[in-house]
């Protein structure tokens, strides 16, 4: 059990959950930087119509897509 498990949500993790999955976090990304179980998270995230997203994996592919680095190596 995380530690805000059970408390009520604030205005912020709230704010924090919407944006999180607007850039394409994952439920259990978002539950452990707002130390939450993941299916708290899940319940409110259904409770405001949200869906997950797939993860940081796929907000990297995405910007390095619009940054035109597509099949280049960095590093």
């Amino acid at each position: 059990m995380e530690i805000n498990s059970g408390e009520p949500w604030s205005e912020m993790d709230v704010w924090e959950l919407k944006n999180s999955t607007e850039y394409g976090r994952s439920f259990a990304e978002v539950a452990g930087f707002l130390y939450r179980d993941e299916s708290e998270v899940r319940q409110m995230a259904d409770a405001l119509g949200l869906k997950e997203g797939g993860g940081m994996g796929e907000v990297l592919r995405a910007v390095s897509e619009i940054g035109g680095l597509e099949g280049r190596i960095i590093g």
